[in-house]
């Protein structure tokens, strides 16, 4: 409703600009409705992209600024998970990497999908040997915790699909396929340690509906996006040892 203020709340986002010399510093909110807010750097080890957690408030004024601002420890990658800009850029990288040096292994005609060039958000890939759209997924950070969420999940095989591109993909690319490229940099966190796992891996988005809709799946909730409006909220498990999926390499 109009009027209402979100004072109070404790909320997570990004560093996004820090001034050292005066002390100040912005936090980016993933929330439409608060936006950038202001703060005061007490903690000096505090990093640009590092997540952070803090107390929204008010001036008065009507502005929106932070307050109580500590560091949320998470996995090794310190860049933030929730800024989408970047995390774009680096799989615009990823696409092409994959299409330079990983399809030619593949013995499949698969290119960066033409309509990227105008709209970013379109689907990654195109195989025109098979005559359909193909989405990319590269996962270089285990789901640890699993097991923990789920005891049939071995976090070694498991791999995420939000929700958002679930809901996406089922109204605009039924007939798509799903591409995993896997190759897990961090081999321990959260107190569970694996073994290293490489490799290509593929599914037909219809299977992988069909077992979401089945009701089968864990739904993850993402802790750090309570009040992100912007970021997909939750990813649906997988196990790439399932019939669903092949390996391709």
């Amino acid at each position: 409703m109009e009027g209402q203020t979100m004072e109070g709340q404790t909320m997570e986002g990004r560093i996004k600009y820090l001034n050292r010399e005066e002390n100040y510093g912005y936090i980016e909110t993933y929330n439409r409705k608060v936006g950038d807010v202001s703060f005061r750097l007490v903690d000096g080890k505090l990093q640009v992209d590092d997540t952070v957690s803090f107390l929204l408030q008010r001036s008065q004024n009507g502005k929106y600024y932070a307050r109580n601002v500590t560091l949320v420890e998470r996995n090794e990658i310190r860049r933030s998970t929730e800024d989408k800009l970047a995390w774009c850029a680096e799989g615009q990288r990823e696409e092409q990497d994959f299409v330079n040096t990983v399809v030619p292994h593949l013995h499949r005609d698969i290119i960066i999908n033409p309509k990227k060039k105008t709209d970013p958000y379109a689907i990654d890939l195109e195989d025109r040997g098979q005559g359909r759209y193909a989405d990319l997924k590269k996962q270089t950070t285990p789901f640890f915790t699993a097991a923990g969420k789920d005891p049939r999940y071995d976090p070694r095989f498991t791999v995420t699909f939000n929700r958002k591109d679930y809901e996406r993909y089922r109204e605009l690319y039924p007939g798509c396929d799903i591409y995993y490229w896997v190759d897990w940099q961090q081999l321990s966190g959260y107190g569970v340690s694996i073994q290293p796992l490489t490799g290509v891996w593929v599914a037909s988005f219809a299977s992988m509906a069909a077992l979401i809709e089945s009701g089968q799946l864990y739904l993850h909730q993402y802790d750090h996006r309570k009040t992100d409006d912007v970021n997909a909220k939750d990813s649906y498990l997988f196990d790439l040892r399932h019939p669903i999926f092949q390996r391709l390499l």
